[in-house]
């Protein structure tokens, strides 16, 4: 069989032709899939895998291989040199096969890519919300000078060999720095007066701005998108840094992302740190630049408390 390998830009995924055959998949286990994709995915993949920010998965070609093992293995493991992120730490195996499975279940779809710009697009490389309708962007994102201390559970990245696109092969004897960033960040705008910054490796809130919200120029290209800048991933921040986390985390043990929902707009998160099961909700307060956190921790007894916290501005200069 004879295989044409394609890169994927901005997740290192490749991608190669196969027979029908290799679609099969157990049918109970794709919904299931279906949802973590939506979830994680597609911010970037779009919610039916016809590209968004990445390419379009629906072609009739399977991702980095013709197995299913070798799907599992890029989700679990991401590609650094690609800057995919490894969602191993966030998924545990169940849940990655069911996506791979899923994602196995839409090639050959052919859908219509979502990142062909059109001439009445509103795509523009300075989103913007509101207090009524937050925008909610998955993303790479600037550490802004929070501590290593914040990011224990974060792996370091090292230099690779260069990837060559168009031979599908890695270059040894050129090597390429890791990107300094936050991968699987969540970022949301309430308008000029809050953004803040969500890490949903660590799933704390990083900082919060006031003022603009970001600058996608690099990473989606200028006006209706395209002519992006190679490895640009990580987006500018615009306005003011307000507050920055630090020091540990409040909760020991292992964080775990679980998702959100949108309560009036706004995601309200759900995770796991060590045996307990937290929500967060973050919304601005009746003071401009002041965030509003309700948590609800519930421990492994099934008792639950709430409280409620502002995260007033801790700087006084901007430190981006």
């Amino acid at each position: 069989m004879e295989y044409r390998l394609i890169p994927l830009a901005a997740t290192g995924f490749l991608l190669a032709g196969i027979s029908g055959d290799a679609h099969a998949a157990d049918d109970a286990t794709i919904p299931q899939g279906r949802e973590t994709f939506v979830t994680y995915c597609a911010p970037c993949h779009g919610p039916e895998g016809a590209g968004l920010l990445a390419p379009n998965l629906t072609d009739a070609e399977v991702l980095h291989g013709e197995s299913l093992a070798e799907i599992i293995k890029v989700i679990g493991e991401g590609v650094p040199a690609r800057s995919m992120p490894p969602w191993g730490g966030v998924m545990d195996d169940v849940t990655i096969e069911a996506t791979a499975h899923y994602v196995m279940s839409i090639m050959d779809d052919n859908l219509p890519s979502g990142m062909v710009a059109t001439p009445d697009t509103t795509v523009t490389p300075f989103p913007f919300g509101s207090a009524e309708e937050p925008y909610i962007l998955r993303t790479f994102m600037p550490t802004m000078g929070v501590g290593d201390e914040v990011f224990p559970h974060h792996g370091n990245g090292m230099a690779t060999p260069k990837y060559n696109a168009k031979g599908g092969t890695f270059d040894i004897e050129t090597m390429q720095d890791p990107i300094d960033g936050v991968p699987g960040a969540i970022a949301v705008n309430f308008g000029e007066n809050l953004s803040y910054c969500f890490d949903t490796t660590e799933c704390r809130i990083l900082y919060t701005w006031q003022g603009g919200f970001m600058d996608m120029t690099d990473y989606w290209g200028a006006g209706q998108g395209g002519q992006r800048k190679k490895f640009g991933y990580v987006p500018t921040v615009l306005g003011n840094l307000l507050w920055r986390t630090q020091g540990p985390a409040e909760f020991a043990g292992k964080p775990r992302f679980r998702g959100y929902r949108k309560v009036d707009g706004a995601p309200q998160y759900f995770y796991e740190i060590g045996d307990k099961q937290i929500t967060l909700l973050i919304t601005p307060s009746d003071e401009p630049g002041v965030a509003h956190c309700f948590y609800t921790v519930t421990d492994a007894n099934g008792q639950t408390r709430s409280f409620s916290r502002f995260l007033h501005q801790n700087i006084e200069e901007d430190a981006s």
